[in-house]
């Protein structure tokens, strides 16, 4: 059942009953990512009683020609020999069924008439639904013999439901249905009939944070299922300030929209994740504190991938222009180029960082520079030099209990380094209870997982 959807429903419902009367129709879907557009095509394909051909643009075919073509039509293939012979020649052509394949707008008035010429046979004498999915990615061929063939329906009887975003595919002169978000009441039925054992207050943020998308109301209540690893209780506390977490699905629908953007959107859009406050009131400039903080979230996304000495490299030009008015900042980059190090096994990397932080000339950083020059000693096989150091580092920070989170965690882990267990469980639970208290979730799991 389609929740909230009911006028464009019957706008579907119209064009197939016109079909089924021999009158055809087009209707172009125009949403963003997510909003529940090939659900509609789904829709009609139920409701139609009719014969259904099926195409979509394919991302990594959008530079081949005419593959959205044959993808929709090789179906009728074998009526080509009905078509009038110009044109079976042309699609024959472009399908790369002829001996010399058509050269990319080679006869295309040709190959859409042969287009419309096909639809119309396979039609006969019933009707004919057509549905493109993703027409955003239609390769440029495909996409002109399609609104070519569009644009001449009449009486065939066959019905073109065309969905796309709302950028990317042009198709001036057919009719457009809008297609946005549902209504509150439509989403609490969708998430109901979808996640019917979410508790009310997760159910509620996923509502929230959801925002009407379809898409992000499914793929949310299953990443809360379980396999997330955020605890339900914590998850729908109203006191719990941060995003849910964003599934592997979503995170890829809203990286091909941002990465369509300008390159200096992209880089307002990187600013403002990395603020972490929120406030509305900062000004996201090009300056050396802007810059810094991104690159500090190209350092996490690159050692997400596993590239260590990229992360070196973007710590290090984050860090050096604040290096004299932001020298907390540029520790604090510096120790995650260390942390790079280590799991590259680069005794290079940390030395660098080490040598980096000292010249900062701020001797109170904890861990400071020793702490660095102590994981250095370490890999380069001196552990005699290393270890007191790491557990002064300990020391102080259990003794202290610093309010910064990162360096809690930093000491938990060089206690695991040099084998004391007892006082990185310590820390490790002591920054878990932290984060709780503060609302910040940045160091939860891991250190709920480490302890």
């Amino acid at each position: 059942m389609l929740h909230g959807r009911s006028a464009e429903t019957a706008r579907i419902d119209e064009l197939l009953a016109a079909a089924r009367d021999g009158r055809s129709g087009v209707l172009v879907i125009r949403g963003e990512a997510g909003v529940g557009k090939t659900a509609l095509l789904d829709y009609a394909a139920a409701a139609a009683g009719m014969r259904v051909l099926r195409g979509t643009g394919i991302e990594s075919e959008a530079e081949l020609p005419f593959a959205a073509l044959q993808l929709l039509l090789r179906p009728g293939l074998g009526l080509l020999d009905l078509l009038p012979p110009p044109q079976a020649r042309a699609l024959r052509g472009a399908f790369g069924l002829a001996g010399t394949p058509e050269a990319p707008g080679a006869d295309r008035f040709l190959i859409g008439l042969a287009a419309l010429s096909l639809l119309s046979e396979l039609a006969g004498d019933g009707a004919l639904l057509c549905l493109i999915d993703d027409a955003h990615w239609l390769d440029r061929a495909s996409a002109d013999a399609l609104l070519f063939a569009a644009r001449r329906l009449e009486s065939e009887g066959v019905v073109l439901l065309i969905v796309a975003r709302e950028d990317g595919f042009d198709a001036p002169g057919l009719p457009e249905l809008p297609l946005g978000r549902l209504g509150r009441e439509a989403s609490r039925a969708l998430l109901a009939e979808r996640a019917p054992g979410l508790p009310p207050g997760l159910a509620d943020r996923v509502l929230a944070e959801a925002d009407g998308n379809p898409l992000a109301l499914f793929e949310l209540s299953v990443a809360l299922s379980g396999a997330s690893g955020l605890p339900v209780t914590l998850a729908a506390s109203p006191e719990f300030p941060a995003p849910l977490p964003l599934p592997r699905r979503l995170q890829q629908t809203y990286y091909r929209q941002v990465a369509a953007l300008p390159a200096p959107t992209r880089t307002f859009l990187l600013v403002a994740a990395a603020e972490e406050t929120g406030g509305q009131g900062q000004s996201l400039t090009a300056e050396p504190g802007a810059l810094a903080e991104i690159a500090r979230v190209r350092a996490w996304v690159a050692m997400e991938r596993g590239a260590m000495h990229r992360v070196h490299e973007l710590v290090v030009a984050g860090a050096e222009p604040i290096a004299g008015s932001d020298p907390m900042t540029a520790a604090a980059l510096l120790r995650l180029g260390a942390v790079a190090g280590w799991w590259a096994g680069d005794a290079k990397l940390v030395q660098d960082a080490a040598d980096r932080m000292t010249g900062l000339g701020r001797s109170e950083l904890i861990p400071g520079p020793g702490a660095l020059q102590a994981m250095a000693d370490l890999l380069a096989g001196r552990p005699a030099a290393a270890v007191p150091r790491l557990a002064e580092v300990v020391a102080a920070v259990r003794q202290s209990r610093p309010e910064q989170l990162a360096v809690r965690f930093y000491a938990a882990n060089m206690a695991l380094l040099i084998g004391d267990f007892d006082s990185a469980r310590d820390l490790m639970l002591s920054t878990a209870r932290a984060c709780r208290t503060q609302g910040v979730i940045r160091f939860l799991a891991r250190s709920r997982s480490s302890a």
